[in-house]
């Protein structure tokens, strides 16, 4: 009997195992799902509007939203929870531990969502960035919420027309300096 063959067959299934992993039962055993919240003070920052997306086809039941700064922003309900056709949802929410906890009534949902909070204790649209406020939501690709089920978390980041008002902002500063230091115009004090 000539050992080569076997030891070949074992090399091939020990690389597809390492490059593959341990065959399962079909479900991922664990998968990276990209998502996104995003968040835009109306008016004073006491209501903040959030839109949360999952890249991909994915389906929620389940958001929650908390702060890691109850100086800077505590949740205290919602006003309206509507789909990506602006279609109102009845989600139930429940306020806790800084925290706002929404839940689905019926069936799993497709993204985008879009959230509009009512906020107890609120701060300026500038403290919506910096990190504490964090999302997290339960997410399936099926949309009857049948296994496999991924918990999705993450840091609400600037809606993209905030970051278009900081960047017009900042070159704006910057044209001006290069122009005071083009002039020759010192500030004197």
């Amino acid at each position: 009997m000539n050992p080569v063959p076997y030891l070949r067959r074992s090399v091939i299934a020990a690389a597809a195992i390492a490059v593959f992993g341990v065959p399962g039962n079909g479900y991922a055993q664990s998968m990276t799902i990209s998502s996104m919240a995003q968040a835009v003070c109306i008016g004073s920052c006491s209501t903040v509007r959030f839109s949360i997306s999952l890249n991909g086809t994915y389906y929620t039941k389940r958001i929650r939203f908390w702060s890691a700064n109850p100086n800077l922003w505590v949740f205290s309900g919602i006003s309206s929870v509507q789909d990506g056709n602006g279609t109102v949802l009845p989600w139930k929410n429940t306020v806790a531990h800084q925290g706002l906890f929404l839940q689905s009534f019926g069936n799993w949902v497709p993204g985008p969502l879009f959230v509009t909070t009512n906020m107890s204790t609120f701060s300026k649209a500038g403290d919506l960035y910096n990190g504490s406020l964090s999302y997290e939501m339960l997410a399936s690709a099926d949309p009857s919420g049948v296994e496999p089920r991924y918990e999705v978390t993450g840091l609400v980041t600037p809606e993209p027309a905030s970051l278009l008002l900081v960047a017009t902002g900042l070159v704006g500063v910057a044209g001006a300096a290069r122009r005071r230091r083009r002039d020759g115009i010192d500030d004197i004090v």
